[in-house]
């Protein structure tokens, strides 16, 4: 989620040599602009998106929203927010017309295995002529083409700043290497349009006989990160630092496992890797250096196994992860090879990496089933079923890649669900230098409201607002994306 911004947006607006608002016409959207018009707060965080779990979150550049209990770990490791709080504006004189707020809710469990709607002109990307490619479907040229698979979707940076880059490795274990495809947006899948063109050059990395297939590809501190998987089974990291120009960096040492999808969440690096029926892990806090079986806390040892994220029950691999919506995500491959579906799980930033709750079956060539035969695991479809799930989150909009060749689908993300938060709006004003308040007013969802029913009296010499926050579910905060007073 990238949004420009210029600070505070000031429409016919001057300000006191206090540093008062002073006229209206303020649009609150991001964080420096919460910043500037904020007088106070209590309970309340100004909080954006984190660099950690892929920087994708439900923040964007910033919002208003309950602070977590603890206050002395970083956001992403701890869950619980408080009950109530309340943020208060600068003092402003002239009265405005309305005021309209925007907010919803962050932190909503979701279920992982409903509502997913496959884009309607899959597969995404193609081998040259394959027999069910669409007319929106991205074919590789015919002068250098095999099945596309081990997909990554991730924001671009550098020249890809504020685009959409799609990894991915063509033929198994990558025998023709690798290639990029860049989008300036996902929303055009929506109206069955496919928003991928191929980037130069093509491919990014010519074949080394099997031995260098990513599942992931992971961008921190101006590096690209790919660990790979190889026909026999050591894993290797690469690293770039333009997606063109590619160093194989050697053996990654320690791993417990191979094809790894890799995380970070601000303090380590983590390898999420495939063994069997089962997803392990390692961190460490340099992709370069040596990786070890995070540490077990003493009253889960016995529980959970030591560098055992998750049991699948069968055949898995591919794994995928995110923060995002106040818990971190985990999506993999579930099922007999070569009949694949998708199996998720769940964990809080407390217990991560271990605690995953799962799901199996999530998603697959028939769950949802929407009548697309090119996934189906027979000779008539691509005698593989639905594997390598890679997610990334745009707005409050979940994508799913997967193969194979390249599929997408996408699923609207329960933000809306704001039946246990609440948002009130009051105001503050002072006549002859007395404060009073006016009344407490709940707020919708989006929601314009006169400022006649905030009741500050013609007399004021100046107001403030006054919004407060509340939660019935601790784990869910209602979220203020935006404020408009004109």
């Amino acid at each position: 989620m990238k949004f420009s911004y210029k600070g505070l947006i000031i429409l016919f607006i001057t300000f006191s040599m206090a540093g008062e608002v002073t006229a209206v016409g303020v649009k609150v959207f991001d964080d420096e602009s919460w910043l500037n018009f904020t007088a106070s707060y209590d309970k309340t965080a100004i909080v954006k998106n984190h660099a950690i779990g892929g920087g994708l979150d439900l923040m964007g550049e910033g919002v208003l929203m309950l602070e977590k209990e603890n206050t002395g770990l970083p956001f992403w490791k701890t869950t619980k927010f408080v009950e109530a709080g309340s943020w208060f504006s600068s003092w402003l004189d002239s009265h405005p017309s309305t005021i309209d707020i925007e907010w919803l809710s962050y932190g909503y469990l979701e279920k992982m295995d409903e509502n997913w709607i496959k884009f309607s002109g899959n597969p995404l990307i193609s081998e040259h002529a394959w027999n069910h490619a669409t007319d929106q479907t991205l074919q590789l040229p015919s002068h250098y083409s095999d099945r596309p698979n081990d997909q990554s979707l991730e924001r671009g940076h550098g020249v890809y700043e504020d685009k959409w880059v799609l990894f991915f490795n063509i033929g198994g274990w990558a025998v023709k290497g690798w290639g990029m495809a860049i989008a300036d947006s996902l929303e055009p899948l929506k109206q069955g349009v496919n928003p991928f063109r191929l980037a130069e050059p093509y491919p990014l990395t010519k074949a080394t006989g099997g031995y260098n297939a990513p599942n992931d590809w992971f961008f921190h501190s101006g590096t690209w990160y790919a660990p790979d998987e190889s026909r026999d089974h050591t894993s290797r990291m690469w690293t770039s630092k333009d997606t063109v120009s590619w160093k194989l960096e050697g053996p990654i040492e320690g791993i417990n496992g191979h094809d790894p999808g890799i995380i970070w969440d601000g303090e380590y690096f983590y390898l999420f890797n495939e063994d069997e029926n089962r997803i392990t892990v390692v961190r460490s806090d340099d992709p370069l250096a040596k990786w070890t079986a995070p540490s077990i806390p003493v009253e889960k040892r016995g529980e959970w196994e030591n560098g055992v994220a998750v049991d699948i029950m069968d055949h898995t691999g591919d794994a995928d992860l995110a923060y995002f919506n106040n818990r971190w995500h985990m999506f993999m491959d579930d099922g007999e090879h070569f009949h694949y579906n998708l199996a998720y799980a769940w964990t809080t930033g407390e217990e991560f990496p271990y605690g995953w709750r799962l799901t199996n079956d999530a998603f697959g060539p028939f769950k949802p089933d929407q009548n697309q035969l090119w996934d189906n695991d027979t000779e008539d479809g691509n005698s593989f079923g639905t594997g390598d799930a890679d997610i990334a989150l745009d707005g409050n909009t979940l994508y799913l890649t997967y193969e194979r060749p390249i599929g997408i689908a996408y699923k609207e993300l329960g933000v809306e669900k704001t039946e246990r938060q609440k948002v009130y709006v009051q105001a503050d004003y002072t006549v002859d230098g007395r404060l009073s308040s006016g009344p407490t007013i709940s707020v919708g969802k989006r929601q314009s409201i006169k400022f006649g029913r905030l009741e500050v009296p013609d007399s004021a010499e100046k107001w403030r607002l006054n919004l407060i926050l509340s939660t019935e579910d601790r784990d869910v905060s209602p979220m203020v994306n935006k404020m408009l007073i004109k």
